[in-house]
């Protein structure tokens, strides 16, 4: 998508933070209790550095602007590897934002 866009695949990761948002706000809509979204792949750890790293960013971003809503977030993931964001470890125990309308688990 984001090369036939005219960017490089790495200037294309953020563009998914957004819809991600949405379908939450479309999940909270219709009364879905439980979400699970997953990010960093094991397909992922082959990607150029520079994608790498782009992808890494926006999982972090990702999951920084869902628990700004009303979420029981929850990440989770290989802590101990060298590929886990250092950002993330905050979030590997279930923890409510707001009125947690829904459960969030974000797949690292």
């Amino acid at each position: 998508m984001a090369l036939s866009r005219g960017l490089e695949k790495h200037e294309g990761y953020d563009n998914g933070i957004v819809p991600g948002l949405e379908l939450y706000d479309i999940c909270v809509k219709i009364g879905i209790d439980e979400v699970t979204y997953f990010g960093f792949t094991q397909d992922n750890t082959k990607r150029p550095q520079v994608q790498r790293k782009a992808f890494v960013d926006a999982c972090i971003k990702s999951v920084q602007e869902i628990s700004k809503r009303d979420a029981e977030l929850l990440v989770l993931g290989n802590t101990s590897s060298d590929m886990f964001p250092k950002e993330l470890l905050a979030y590997t125990k279930r923890t409510k934002f707001g009125k947690g309308k829904i459960r969030i688990n974000f797949f690292w």
